[in-house]
């Protein structure tokens, strides 16, 4: 996805003090450079839900200044879980932290959720987050994958949705304008291979954990959920 505008649209073309200001308008508009993300990321990782809308401000405040392209690449933070309806969400985080650490997490990410207009759920299930991935991937050979992203996000962590559940994969295809998801689910060949290579690769990248925001080319240094003003700090020095 991408960030842009149109400064030579005929709505900006205006004359100040005798003479047209077009030329200069057109010359801004030349001179704002690209910034590729790439955002390895799981799409049960509320950090990652956190670490979007963050950057989504820190790209709003560089707008004037460069376009964007964000590219999703997938990460497995438990590969071991069921697919299918999954299983209860809370009992998994209880095996994986423990109650009394659950007790503490739970409380402070809505509170940052809350933050960034996040409204973090935890009751559902949780499931394998592979097939999510497949899809994902196959969105963007489409222009869907940032659309996809946010709305499985939306499902997981909003609505209590399970990612490993193909209606529910389908139903946020649908609602994107994602053609061809029916296809990419029901052959679990379809992406396999492509998404097999993006992990092996990305777990390399991501060794603090995700999300790992990687721009132009480069891993931040400081990985997870990065603030807004950090991000636009990287973009002035790109």
């Amino acid at each position: 996805s991408s960030i842009g505008c149109n400064l030579c649209s005929p709505k900006y073309l205006f004359v100040v003090a005798g003479w047209s200001s077009h030329a200069s308008l057109c010359s801004m508009a030349a001179s704002k450079r690209m910034i590729t993300i790439d955002i390895v990321s799981d799409t049960v990782c509320p950090w990652c839900f956190v670490g979007k809308r963050r950057l989504e401000e820190a790209m709003k405040v560089f707008s004037d200044k460069a376009d964007f392209q964000v590219r999703w690449h997938p990460y497995q933070l438990n590969p071991e879980l069921p697919g299918g309806s999954g299983m209860n969400k809370i009992e998994m985080y209880n095996r994986k932290f423990g109650p009394d650490r659950v007790a503490k997490i739970l409380p402070h990410m809505k509170q940052v959720g809350g933050q960034h207009g996040i409204k973090f759920s935890y009751d559902g299930n949780i499931g394998n987050t592979f097939d999510s991935h497949r899809l994902i991937h196959y969105a963007e050979k489409k222009g869907k994958q940032d659309e996809l992203v946010e709305e499985l996000f939306h499902n997981y962590f909003e609505e209590e949705k399970c990612l490993s559940d193909h209606s529910v994969l389908l139903a946020a295809a649908k609602k994107v304008n994602l053609p061809g998801a029916e296809e990419v689910l029901a052959n679990p060949d379809a992406e396999k291979s492509e998404v097999q290579a993006e992990l092996s690769k990305f777990s390399r990248v991501a060794v603090q954990g995700v999300p790992q925001f990687i721009i132009n080319g480069r891993p931040l240094p400081s990985g997870g959920a990065v603030e807004p003003d950090e991000l636009v700090s990287y973009f002035k020095n790109c």
